[in-house]
C-alpha cells in the first residue's frame, strides 16, 4: 500500500537531499575558500618577516659598522698608533660602510647617512683639539721656560747688586 501521498513525499526527500547536498557542497566550498585564503596569507605574513628581518640583520650589520668606524675615530692621537694608518682604515671603513648603506632603502638609513657625512666634521674637531692641545702644552713649556729664565736673571741681578766692587 502506498500513501496518498507519495508523489509529496518523494518530491519533499528530493528538495531535502538537494538542499542538503548545495549545503554540504557550500560549506565544504567556504571551507577551501578559507585554507586557500590563510595559505595565501601565511605566505604573505612570511614574505613581510623574511624582509623585515633582512632590514634588521641590515641595521645590525650597520650598528656594528658604525661602531667600529666611531672606535677607531677614538683611537687618532693615542701615541701608540700610527695615525696615517689609521686614518687608511678608517676611510676604507667609511667606504664600506657607504657601500652598505647605499644597498638599503633610504627611509631606514636616514640617521646612518647623517652620522657618516658629519663623520670628516667630528674628524676635524678632533684634529683641532689635537693640534690646540699641542700649542697649548708647547706655550706652557715655553712659559714655564720664559718664567725659569727670568728667576735666574733676577737671581743673578740680585747677587750682583749685593757684591761688593773691588
Amino acid at each position: 500500500m502506498k500513501p496518498i501521498n507519495n508523489k509529496y513525499v518523494f518530491k519533499a526527500y528530493l528538495r531535502f537531499s538537494l538542499c542538503l547536498f548545495f549545503t554540504v557542497s557550500f560549506a565544504v566550498f567556504i571551507f577551501w575558500l578559507f585554507l586557500k585564503t590563510s595559505e595565501t596569507e601565511i605566505e604573505q605574513i612570511q614574505h613581510k618577516a623574511n624582509a623585515y628581518e633582512k632590514e634588521f640583520t641590515q641595521t645590525v650589520d650597520l650598528v656594528y659598522g658604525f661602531d667600529s668606524i666611531y672606535y677607531y675615530y677614538k683611537l687618532i692621537n693615542k701615541p701608540q698608533i700610527d695615525n696615517s694608518l689609521l686614518n687608511n682604515v678608517i676611510s676604507t671603513q667609511k667606504v664600506i660602510f657607504k657601500r652598505r648603506l647605499a644597498q638599503m632603502n633610504s627611509k631606514d638609513n636616514v640617521l646612518f647617512n647623517k652620522l657618516v657625512n658629519d663623520l670628516n666634521i667630528f674628524l676635524e674637531v678632533k684634529d683641532s683639539i689635537r693640534s690646540l692641545s699641542e700649542k697649548e702644552e708647547m706655550i706652557r713649556n715655553e712659559l714655564i721656560q720664559c718664567l725659569n729664565d727670568n728667576r735666574e736673571a733676577v737671581r743673578k741681578a740680585s747677587i750682583q747688586e749685593f757684591k761688593p766692587i773691588n
